[in-house]
């Protein structure tokens, strides 16, 4: 396996040329000479760098010729030293190529397989360079584990986070050999280490500068601010607050102070005395303070964009002097360190509890900043609140605009929930859901409170030509009926979502005890369904389509029947929905084509059963979009002997509609197989000639609530004559449903329809019942 963010692998040979080079081995035996009293420090960022990592161990490592010196170790019981062919150690390889090196899993890499085995031995590895004062690439700071790198481990944020501990390294080497600064340096470096904020390590820096160099000299720090590109107060322990606030704010430009004008010029700039120009807007602050001159130096970023400023004030006029320039240059590569590292936290922090889209809280941060906010008792007649908002068919955007489209809908709406509640948790917790945690809600306005959150969600937004109007179905729980703990809100808040989403989408439904009872038996049935489903408790009833002329039998819709054994049927209308939702649709829907297919390989063995008689079976659009339902439905028929031309399936409107390409797949492959395609409801939805025409469809089945409307040539006869005539010129069949009345069947007969399904013409029964309506049949017809 080769490194993953490493730029390219050295091989053996090279390696150890590398780790031999005479001035890179001075270097190293120099830079074990001068860490030698550091232990501690060292410890602390080997421990920093595991913390860092999320890993078992780190470790700050002299890479030497076939051994490497750990002078930082995150823990005591680690070797202090290691022998190893530098081939075969990565380490060595992070040195050899000055960069980092990341190991996924040793296992898995020819050359650092022999690692892994061992008592020190590991799985994963991450390592980045430490580099002397000469550019000499000495050793590294690494961390390990017993474990391969996790799936989807961000392996750039890692190094990244190695990169920063192992800076600290190089600069700590950098000045080991200056007596005078180590300790101070040390203090600031173990103030870093110790995760202090970057103000207080700025201000420690100052005041050690100032103390090194004695009395009659300031040391002062501005921080450059990336949202407004100006110089803000960053550290001036011996600044009045008033000067201090004259430069917090100060432009990067031409006049505008030393650090001003340092800045600007990417280069330092000394005021040897008051009369330098520079001073002008700062001349009565200075003489308040006895300050004679100044020597600003840009703190720049590897890029050469500035990161701030360094600045000794001084009571008397004049240039620095040598040693002072040294010890400002040091500090300076100091400070650029420091605010670096501010910054790669704030990365580092951001990536990890920020979702990158919204820029909202992420789903990890969210629940812990919402459960230290529940552990706050909510003010009395108040309740804490949480919502759970959900994006109503937000696939449809993704899907026909691309993500893109989709990312911007989804910054937009979380840009409006910051409007709504700016101080409360908010966050993007999956996909296309957020939860909201609002706290010391009045108990009587938690209903506006989550209707408010459904119009955050129909914010318009107009992309590539398309104008979005989404909607979100949001559901709230409060702590009086849920309780506080979070757990239990999320439960009830999704419950409450998704009765929002049953009752049409675009609403908002709020948990109480009548919904958490109604959620409590849908749990309930669930299980008893799946029980049902596992030991073969439905069963199924068959209703006759009949010739609407000859009264012949043509086929039979097959329907699933579920009768619990303590409380009796249970409608499908109940728990087909229920199986769909509860993810039993696939194991329910294999069940029911199973029996079907043997009752009709039955059928046909023991009856003179017409050879294209056909039994129908419905089919949830689920069971449409599993990329192996047509060859479990060719396994079936197979095992049944049955010919795929008398098996038929009946697909809804609009999953026949949705034209996806799952759904066009599965349908081709049925279609190869001989099955036959029926659109349920038909004339419900929102057919297209062209999309009918495309489709291996071959029978349309009329809605019942057009049949039930027949009266004479009212409006709803004009519809049935409409299908009739396009299905004639694509080439259907059609059949009307729900024919219960007399009326209704003269009527279709004389618009022409000739196949009808209804209690009129036959009501569902059992397999048994439905075998004798065969022979009966079959002898009217005189056979």
């Amino acid at each position: 396996m080769a490194h993953r963010g490493s730029g390219p692998a050295a091989t053996a040979e090279p390696i150890e040329r590398a780790v031999d080079a005479a001035s890179r081995l001075s270097a190293a035996r120099g830079a074990q000479n001068d860490l030698a009293p550091l232990g501690e420090s060292l410890d602390a960022l080997a421990r920093l760098a595991a913390r860092v990592s999320g890993a078992e161990s780190g470790r700050v490592t002299l890479v030497l010729p076939g051994r490497q010196v750990h002078v930082g170790r995150s823990d005591a019981a680690l070797p202090i030293e290691e022998h190893c062919p530098d081939g075969e150690e990565p380490c060595a390889a992070v040195v050899a190529s000055g960069r980092p090196v990341v190991v996924p899993d040793s296992m898995q890499d020819a050359r650092f397989g022999r690692a892994c085995a061992g008592p020190n031995g590991f799985r994963s590895y991450a390592g980045a360079p430490v580099f002397a004062a000469d550019g000499q690439c000495v050793g590294t700071v690494s961390v390990r584990d017993s474990s391969p790198l996790p799936a989807g481990t961000r392996v750039d944020v890692l190094s990244a986070g190695l990169v920063d501990v192992a800076r600290q390294v190089t600069a700590l080497l950098a000045v080991a050999g200056r007596q005078g600064e180590r300790a101070a340096q040390l203090r600031v470096l173990a103030a870093v280490a110790a995760g202090r904020p970057l103000g207080e390590v700025l201000d420690l820096l100052a005041a050690e500068v100032e103390a090194l160099l004695g009395p009659g000299l300031r040391c002062s720090v501005l921080v450059m601010d990336e949202a407004t590109r100006t110089l803000c107060d960053a550290a001036g322990p011996s600044l009045t607050r008033e000067f201090r606030l004259a430069v917090d704010g100060l432009a990067v430009a031409e006049g505008q102070g030393p650090c001003g004008t340092a800045a600007h010029r990417r280069e330092p700039v000394v005021a040897t005395d008051l009369s330098d120009p520079v001073w002008r807007p700062f001349l009565r602050l200075t003489a308040e303070l006895g300050i004679e001159a100044c020597a600003s130096l840009p703190v720049l970023s590897p890029g050469g964009e500035p990161l701030g400023t360094f600045a000794l004030y001084r009571d008397r006029p004049g240039e620095p002097t040598a040693y002072e320039w040294a010890t400002l240059r040091s500090f300076c590569d100091l400070t650029r360190l420091v605010i670096e590292r501010s910054r790669a936290q704030s990365e580092l922090t951001r990536l990890a509890t920020l979702d990158e889209v919204t820029a909202l809280l992420n789903r990890s941060t969210f629940l812990s900043h919402a459960a230290a906010a529940l552990a706050r008792a909510p003010a009395p007649g108040t309740d804490h609140v949480l919502l759970f908002c959900d994006v109503d068919q937000f696939k449809l955007v993704n899907d026909s605009l691309g993500h893109a489209a989709g990312d911007a809908y989804l910054e937009r709406a979380a840009e409006a929930l910051r409007e709504r509640w700016p101080g409360d948790v908010i966050a993007r917790f999956a996909g296309d859901a957020f939860t909201v945690l609002a706290a010391d809600v009045p108990r009587q306005g938690v209903q506006a409170l989550a209707e408010r959150a459904c119009t955050a969600f129909s914010v318009p937004l107009r992309l590539g030509g398309h104008d979005l109007q989404l909607s979100a179905s949001v559901g709230a729980a409060y702590t009086d009926v849920s309780g506080s703990a979070l757990d239990g809100l999320l439960r009830d808040a999704d419950l409450a979502m998704h009765e929002a989403k049953l009752a049409g989408r675009a609403r908002a439904r709020v948990c109480d005890a009548g919904l958490r009872g109604r959620a409590a038996s849908r749990a309930e049935l669930v299980l008893a369904l799946r029980q049902a489903i596992a030991a073969g408790g439905t069963s199924l009833a068959y209703q006759p389509e009949i010739d609407l002329v000859t009264g012949e039998l043509l086929g039979l819709e097959a329907l699933c029947r579920w009768a619990r054994p303590e409380s009796g049927p249970v409608s499908p209308a109940e728990f087909i929905p229920l199986a769909e939702e509860a993810g039993l649709i696939g194991e329910l829907g294999r069940h029911v084509l199973a029996t079907a297919l043997a009752d009709l390989a039955g059928w046909r063995a023991r009856t003179p059963v017409r050879s294209e008689l056909t039994v129908w079976v419905n089919v949830s659009p689920l069971q449409l979009n599993d990329p192996r339902f047509a060859a479990v439905v060719a396994e079936l028929l197979e095992q049944s002997s049955v010919p795929g031309g008398c098996l038929g399936l009946e697909v809804t409107e609009s999953a026949v509609m949705a034209q996806d390409a799952a759904t066009r797949a599965q349908l081709h492959a049925l279609r190869e197989l001989g099955v036959r395609v029926a659109v349920d409801d038909f004339g419900t939805g929102y057919s297209s000639l062209g999309a009918l025409k495309a489709l291996p469809v071959d029978l349309l089945k009329i809605d019942r609530s057009f049949i039930d409307g027949l009266r004479g040539r009212g409006s709803d006869a004009q519809i049935v004559t409409a299908i009739l005539a396009m299905a004639d010129a694509l080439g259907l069949a059609v059949l009307a449903e729900g024919v219960e009345r007399d009326d209704q069947l003269s009527t279709l007969i004389g618009l022409g329809c000739t196949r009808g399904q209804g209690f009129l013409l036959g009501r569902p029964a059992p397999a048994g019942v439905v075998e004798a309506v065969i022979r009966g049949s079959r002898r009217r017809a005189g056979t």
